[in-house]
C-alpha cells in the first residue's frame, strides 16, 4: 500500500501526479486525526467544513481522499490494508494511511447525518475494494452478486428488543494459565483438539508431537507423553494434523508428499494408513470432516480439496487412493479453492483465492450458490453447527455471513437468489491498529467456538501478539466494535476454544496458554 500523510499539498500539484482523475463522489465534514499520546481523536481544523472525497485514478485504483480550502490534507488507497470503517450509527468514516511501515489514524465526521449519505459512501467504497480487488467492473456482476457486495455491512434484524442488553454483555478475560512453556529450541507449529479426552497434540518443527492435558492447566510435558510419528522418515514435513475416528487417530498433512494424507493410530503408536487424495498428484489444499465435530464419530468420511477438485475420502476403502465421489472442474473454469469447511449436516462450504465463497450439498454437483464477496482470498471458513453463519477469515478482515435466504431457505440447498442480510465486516480498530502497531500483520483463521449440545456464543482470532474476542450476538446485532482484545506477548500461530468449556487455547511458538 501506498499511502502518504501530506499536508498543505495543492490540490492543482496533487492530481498533477495523475493521468487520471475523477471524482466518483464528495461530501462535507469535519476531519479528525488519532493522537496516540492523548488516545483521542483530535479535531484537525475548527474554520469551515473539509470534504471527504472518493477518486477514481483509474487501472481499477481509487483513492480516498480529505480536501480543506484546496489543498489535499491526506489521502489512502482504498484497499483492507486501509481498515476503511463506515459507522451508519455515528455517521463517520474512520481509516488508516501509512509512511513506510508508519500508520496513522483519521476519522470524517459528516456535516449532517443523513442515513441515505453514510449507505451511499459505504456502497460506493465497497465497489470501490470490489474493482480494485478483481481488477473487474462491478457493473459486470450478476444482479444476485451484486446484492452481496451493496451496502457491505449493513444489516436488516427484525428483532431489536434485547440491543440494550446485548451491548451491557462485555466479555472479560481472565488470567491465562500456561499450558506448555517450551525450553529449547524447537518451536510449535500448530495443534488440534482432542475433544473426547481433554488433551490436545501439539506439533513441533521437527514432527515430534507433545501431548498437553488440558485439564491440569500447567506444565506437564515429559519425555513419557511425547511422541514422533515420522521418527525414521525424513521424506516428511506435517503441515497440519486434525483428529479422526472417534479422536482414536490424526490424519496428518504433509508439506512434502503434497497429496497425501497420513493416518497415525495412538492405541498401536503408528502410521496405519497412507491416504493418496488423487491419482495426479495434485496438492491437497485443505482437508475437513464431512461433518462438523466429525472427529468424535467412530467413523467419518473426510472432504478434501485441490486448486479445482472436490472430493470425498473414505478411509476404509482397500486402496491407497482414497477417493469415492468427487467433482473436477476443468482447466478453464480457474476454482483454485483454498479452504473448506462443514456445518452438522451433509453439506460444506468452499473458499477461493478470488474471494468467491460456494455452499453445496452434494459433491458431485455445482454449487447451490455463490457468493463473490471482495476479491481478497479466503484463507479460512468456520460454519455454526446448524449452518446459518459463516465465519470468513481473509487477511486483512473477517465476514460473517448468513446463510438464510429473504423466506429463510438454506443457502446450502437452496440457491440464494438475495441475501436476508448483507456480510458484516470484523476488524480491529484504526486507533487500536495504530496504539499496537498492527498495520503490517494478518488475522489467524477465525472460529466459533466449540460446543456438543449448545450453540456457539464468541468469535476468536488474532492479530500479532493480541487474542481477539467478539460476542456473537453482538455481532449479528451489528455491534461490531465491541470486542476484547489480550496481549499475550508473543505472535499467535492459532487459537481456538476448548471444547464445551468457554476457555481460549492460544497457540504460540514457544507456549500454550488456556
Amino acid at each position: 500500500m501506498d499511502n502518504l500523510s501530506l499536508q498543505n499539498l495543492t490540490k492543482k500539484d496533487f492530481i498533477s501526479q495523475y493521468k487520471i482523475y475523477s471524482e466518483i463522489y464528495s461530501i462535507e465534514g469535519i476531519p479528525f486525526k488519532y493522537d496516540q499520546e492523548k488516545e483521542i481523536y483530535v479535531q484537525l481544523y475548527d474554520d469551515n467544513y473539509s470534504f471527504l472525497k472518493i477518486i477514481d485514478i483509474g487501472d481499477y485504483s481509487f483513492l480516498l481522499v480529505l480536501e480543506h480550502n484546496e489543498s489535499i490534507l491526506v489521502y489512502t488507497k482504498i484497499s483492507h490494508e486501509s481498515s476503511i470503517i463506515v459507522d451508519e450509527n455515528l455517521f463517520n468514516v474512520l481509516f488508516l494511511t501509512r509512511k513506510d511501515k508508519f500508520y496513522s489514524a483519521y476519522k470524517f465526521d459528516l456535516k449532517e447525518y443523513k442515513i441515505k449519505d453514510i449507505r451511499y459512501i459505504k456502497n460506493i467504497i465497497s465497489k470501490c475494494l470490489y474493482e480494485s480487488n478483481t481488477r473487474t467492473k462491478y457493473n459486470n456482476l450478476s444482479k444476485q452478486a451484486q446484492e452481496f457486495i451493496d451496502y457491505e455491512g449493513i444489516y436488516e434484524e427484525e428483532d431489536n428488543e434485547n440491543n440494550s442488553d446485548i451491548k451491557k454483555s462485555v466479555l472479560k478475560f481472565k488470567n491465562f494459565s500456561t499450558v506448555v512453556d517450551s525450553k529449547t529450541d524447537i518451536k510449535n507449529k500448530q495443534m488440534t483438539q482432542a475433544f473426547k479426552y481433554d488433551k490436545a497434540f501439539l506439533i513441533k518443527d521437527d514432527n515430534s508431537i507433545d501431548v498437553l492435558n488440558l485439564e491440569e492447566g500447567i506444565n506437564n510435558i515429559s519425555k513419557n507423553n511425547s511422541f514422533h510419528p515420522f521418527k525414521n522418515n525424513e521424506n516428511v514435513q506435517i503441515t497440519e494434523a486434525k483428529m479422526f475416528n472417534g479422536d482414536n487417530q490424526i490424519l496428518f498433512k504433509d508439506k512434502i508428499n503434497i497429496d497425501t494424507l497420513w493416518q497415525y493410530d495412538l492405541n498401536k503408536e503408528s502410521i496405519v494408513q497412507e491416504w493418496k487424495c488423487g491419482d495426479n498428484g495434485a496438492k491437497l489444499n485443505d482437508y475437513t470432516h464431512c461433518k462438523k465435530l466429525g472427529q468424535l464419530a467412530p467413523y467419518c468420511d473426510i472432504y478434501g480439496i485441490n486448486k479445482n477438485k472436490i472430493f470425498s475420502m473414505d478411509g476404509r476403502v482397500n486402496r491407497k487412493n482414497k477417493i469415492v465421489e468427487d467433482k473436477l472442474y476443468g482447466p478453464g473454469s480457474n476454482k483454485d479453492f483454498t479452504c473448506i469447511a462443514t456445518p452438522e449436516f451433509e453439506a460444506f462450504a468452499t473458499g477461493s483465492s478470488d474471494g468467491n465463497i460456494r455452499l453445496y450439498n452434494d459433491i458431485t454437483k455445482n454449487a447451490k450458490t455463490l457468493i463473490p464477496c471482495f476479491g481478497d482470498p479466503i484463507i479460512h471458513i468456520d460454519i455454526t453447527k446448524n449452518g446459518d453463519y459463516l465465519l470468513v477469515t481473509c487477511e486483512k478482515y473477517l465476514m460473517l455471513i448468513n446463510t438464510r435466504g429473504e423466506h429463510d431457505e438454506n443457502a446450502f440447498t437452496v440457491s440464494l437468489k438475495r441475501a436476508k442480510r448483507k456480510p458484516i465486516t470484523l476488524k480491529m480498530s484504526p486507533e487500536d491498529v495504530v496504539n499496537k502497531n498492527l498495520g503490517l500483520d494478518n488475522y489467524t483463521p477465525a472460529k466459533f467456538d466449540i460446543n456438543k449440545t449448545t450453540n456457539e456464543t464468541i468469535i476468536t482470532s488474532s492479530l500479532g501478539p493480541y487474542i481477539i474476542v467478539w460476542n456473537f450476538e453482538q455481532v449479528k446485532k451489528g455491534i461490531v466494535n465491541s470486542y476484547q482484545i489480550k496481549n499475550v506477548s508473543e505472535y499467535v500461530i492459532g487459537n481456538t476454544t476448548k471444547f464445551d468449556k468457554n476457555q481460549l487455547i492460544v497457540t504460540m511458538p514457544n507456549k500454550v496458554l488456556l
